[in-house]
Order: structure tokens, then C-alpha cells, then sequence
């Protein structure tokens, strides 16, 4: 999962690309970039390092940034360690020059990469399946783009030679993916892959100079775009492809049509809660997931399963459930999990050391307010286990007299292949596991699990993708073996020793 960006029309658009992505710094830590065309000189201009975006960029680089369309990527490595050469955006310059960013995985890359290599003489340098979505493009555009009428220009540009191109590879291309791009001198394009399953909204602006112009912005999440003053049109659909020229002219199309699957990880977890995903409001599902949740627990309550004196929501995602929890089952809440605002989100940190280390430097609980207590903890989702185990762990020493730990999310048991970064089932915690097991690694005295049916509910969309709760994959795994292979690979042995 990444944030992605693209900005064309405005004469401040890298600015305006950076000041996004800060707003999207929460979908990925692990680097940052922009890369701007500059129409006057005809020249990109590209600066893009690891490291948080306020750290990659200064005011140099910033102002030499110049061009009037830009696309900006920060980067949440699913493929094990970040690595210089993966940092995106990624160009070619032949033919016309391109550049690109991408959000998503694609499960089949080896496959491509091989055909590239064998069939078309590309050769891939980074271990980024945007190189290779670039390489695909770049290479359908020598096929449809060619010059029939003038035998001096060997490619002339033309948007149905890019949807030949972008068709090509959505027939191709197995996995989800959002990706924006540029073409030198010629315009920004954005797509979706056929299934809608990672997400990209487009906007308008008017510009306050004579020509009266819209400048236009695609981004990852619609609270980027309502910050930049762009006023929201729609979401990008699946298997669209949409291309504006450097005077401001629109032209799309939907070049393939398969059943919508918006991953559900977007709501849980990983959009900002301001965000409306797919016509989706992210803060009002979180309010309705935890008042579901919060009529389980009720149940269990009266029950005598549990009796919780206090509601802790584990910081931050989770906050927006367990307020709406707390207030069905009418148990006070209260902040007790102190968090250290320079710490970055554990779970998107690529590779389990590092997510052990930064949970135990995250969160410090207040001591006096737990000792004696039975603390219900609320998260938005387990995945590994790793951040529950180390909380239940901090709140017990604190004088907890019991621990409950509730999940916004229902099990995860399936690994991912789209994009987010579980993509082994022996990673997960819910695994092959029944809810006892669970409680004794886990050290709780109750795990309590939102239900599929509710979480369906809550996030009130009939065409989610839930593979990773219930096996149900809307874009062909056959290769997965290969692809987790290689991620084992780039991880290192050390990585997978320690699982939970």
C-alpha cells in the first residue's frame, strides 16, 4: 500500500504534490518522490530518496521541481527491505518519455518480467512491479503508436494508442493497482486495475489566471484533494483509464469491466478517517464497525463472559470504533495508551524486527489509571500479532486486573497479493488458530473478533474484497508460490524467524 499523486495544470504542482503527499505520510514511511515535467524547457525533473516525505524533501529540491504536471509516490515496501533503485516515481524515455507511480502489487511480476526480457529485450532493474507496468506501457506504445504517414518521425502520440497499451496490460497484469502517470509534452494519465481494488479519486480545479483553465488531481485519498482546494468529481472506475493534455482536454475510457472488489483494509485500517473511498465515508464505517462490535460484546457482558471497568483504543485507527463502542455498552472510555508522535506506524514498517522494536518505543500507559482495572483494549484489526502481544504485555505490568483486547476487524486468515504486506499465512496470527489459542499467545483473557457479516455491514458496500478473511480472491493467485518466494527472499531468513 502507497500514496500516490498526480497534478497537472497548476504552475505550483510539485508544491502541491509534496503538501499531498505529507496529508497520505500515514499509507507509506519507507521513501518518498516527485518527478515534474517543465513544458517551457521540455525537460523532467525528478528527486525522490528513503525516508519520510518532510525528510526527502527540502525547499532546493522543492524549487527545482519546475513544471506544470507532476506525480508523487511515498512508499510502503511490500517486497521486504526498501531499496535506492525501487523509489518511485520510475521513468523511461523512450518513446516520448514516460513516468509513473503505482499503488498496489501484481501477483504474476515474474511472469512479466520474463516476457519482457525474453520477448521484448526490456531489461528490469529494480525489484518494483512499477518498472514493470512502466516497461509494459512504454513497450505498447511502440507497437501502437508508430507513424504510418511520415517516414521521418518514427512515433507519433495519440490516446488510442495508449488504451491499446493500458488494455494490453490490464490483460496481462494480475493483481490490484492504482497507477498515475506523465508523458513528456503530452499529458497525465491515470487508471485503476479492472477490479477497483486499490483506490485513486480524481479533481478539478479552476485556475485564478486569464486562460480560465482546469488544473486536475488524482489522488490515493479524496481528504488530499479537499486540503489541495480541488473539488472532487468522482473515483477513478475500475479498468478506466482517463488522459488530460497539457491545454486542460479530458478523454477516458473503460477499457475492461470485472466485478468491483474495494479492499476492506482501506476502511479498517489504512485511509485516513476524513477519506470517502469509493463513495464510502471511512469515519462513519468505523463508527458503525464499532457499534457492531460494541452489541457483541454487550452480549458477552450480560453474559458474564467479561466486565470491563474501562475502553482503551490502541492509537490511532482505532479511536473512532471504540469511542462508538464504549457508548453501546455503556463502559467509560478512556486514552490510557500514550502515544509518541515521532514513532512510525508499526504495521507498515518492512520487517518484523523493526515493528518489535518500534512498538516498544510507541506506546507508554498511564499507570495510575490501569492499576486494579479490566482493561477492554481496542484495535482496529490483528494481523501478526506482534503490536497485541507487546500491549496486553505493557497493560498487565501496569496493574491491569484483566485484559480483554477487541478487533474492529474480523480474523485474518488469507495471506494478501494486492498490496498490503501479509502475504504468508504462517505471518498470521488468526491463522489455522481457534480464539483459545489465540487468547494464550496473545496473553488475554478474552479475544473478542467483529464479525464478517458486521463488518460487511458496517462498511455498507456489496462489493468489497475480503479474500484475507474468507479465501474469497477476486483476481487469480496461480503464481503466489513464486511471488512469496521472492519476498522471502528480499526479506531474509531473519525476518520470518520470529513470527509473532
Amino acid at each position: 500500500m502507497c500514496g500516490i499523486i498526480g497534478i497537472i495544470g497548476s504552475p505550483y504542482s510539485s508544491q502541491e504534490c509534496y503538501q499531498g503527499l505529507l496529508l497520505m505520510q500515514h499509507r507509506g514511511q519507507d521513501a518518498a518522490g516527485i518527478l515534474s515535467f517543465e513544458t517551457k524547457r521540455k525537460v523532467f525533473n525528478l528527486h525522490k530518496s528513503s525516508g519520510l516525505v518532510d525528510q526527502v524533501f527540502d525547499q532546493n529540491h522543492l524549487e527545482s521541481l519546475v513544471g506544470e504536471m507532476s506525480i508523487g509516490h511515498t512508499r510502503y515496501s511490500t517486497i521486504g527491505a526498501a531499496k535506492e533503485k525501487d523509489v518511485q516515481p520510475l521513468m523511461v524515455n523512450f518513446p516520448f518519455g514516460l513516468g509513473l507511480a503505482h499503488n498496489g502489487n501484481i501477483v504474476n511480476v515474474n511472469h512479466l518480467k520474463d516476457f519482457l526480457k525474453e520477448k521484448r529485450h526490456r531489461y528490469i532493474y529494480s525489484d518494483n512491479d512499477a518498472e514493470v507496468i512502466l516497461n509494459l506501457i512504454a513497450d505498447g506504445l511502440m507497437s501502437y503508436c508508430k507513424s504510418e504517414s511520415n517516414p521521418h518521425q518514427n512515433y507519433v502520440f495519440d490516446f488510442q494508442g495508449l488504451k491499446e497499451s493500458v488494455n494490453d496490460l490490464f490483460k496481462h497484469a494480475k493483481g490490484g493497482y492504482a497507477v498515475i502517470g506523465e508523458i513528456a509534452n503530452k499529458g497525465l494519465y491515470a487508471f485503476r486495475d479492472p477490479n477497483g481494488i486499490r483506490p485513486l479519486i480524481m479533481g478539478r480545479r479552476l485556475s485564478t489566471d486569464e486562460t480560465s483553465r482546469y488544473s486536475y488531481c488524482f489522488a490515493s485519498e479524496s481528504n488530499t484533494l479537499n486540503y489541495l482546494g480541488y473539488e472532487i468529481i468522482r473515483d477513478v472506475k475500475p479498468g478506466e483509464l482517463i488522459f488530460i493534455d497539457l491545454k486542460g482536454n479530458l478523454k477516458n475510457c473503460i477499457l475492461t469491466h470485472k466485478k468491483k472488489a474495494t479492499c476492506m483494509f482501506e476502511y479498517v485500517y489504512f485511509a485516513n478517517p476524513e477519506s470517502i473511498i469509493d463513495e464510502e465515508n471511512v469515519y462513519a464505517s468505523r463508527i458503525r464497525m464499532g457499534e457492531l462490535l460494541g452489541k457483541k460484546i454487550q452480549k458477552m457482558i450480560s453474559s458474564n463472559f467479561i466486565d470491563p471497568d474501562v475502553v482503551v483504543p490502541v492509537p490511532e485507527t482505532s479511536r473512532v470504533s471504540a469511542i462508538s463502542m464504549s457508548e453501546v455498552i455503556r463502559v467509560p472510555y478512556r486514552e490510557l495508551l500514550i502515544k509518541n508522535r515521532y514513532i512510525q506506524r508499526s504495521f507498515i514498517l518492512n520487517s518484523q524486527k523493526r515493528r518489535e522494536r518500534a512498538v516498544q518505543l510507541k506506546l507508554s500507559p498511564v499507570k495510575s489509571e490501569i492499576e486494579g482495572k479490566k482493561v477492554l483494549l481496542v484495535d482496529d484489526s490483528i494481523v501478526r500479532g506482534t503490536t497485541s502481544t507487546r500491549l496486553i504485555e505493557m497493560v498487565r505490568k501496569a496493574g491491569a486486573k484483566e485484559v480483554y483486547f477487541a478487533s474492529a476487524c474480523p480474523p485474518i486468515l488469507k495471506p494478501c497479493f494486492y498490496g498490503i504486506d501479509f502475504p504468508k499465512s504462517e505471518e498470521l496470527l488468526a491463522h489455522g488458530r481457534d480464539f483459545k489459542e489465540i487468547e494464550n499467545i496473545l496473553g488475554a483473557d478474552r479475544i473478542i473478533f467483529l464479525d464478517l457479516k458486521d463488518l460487511k455491514k458496517a462498511i455498507d458496500k456489496p462489493d468489497l474484497c475480503t479474500a484475507c478473511l474468507d479465501g474469497k480472491y477476486p483476481v487469480d493467485i496461480n503464481e503466489a508460490n513464486e511471488f512469496n518466494q521472492n519476498r522471502v527472499k528480499e526479506y531474509g531468513v531473519e525476518d520470518y524467524a520470529r513470527l509473532y
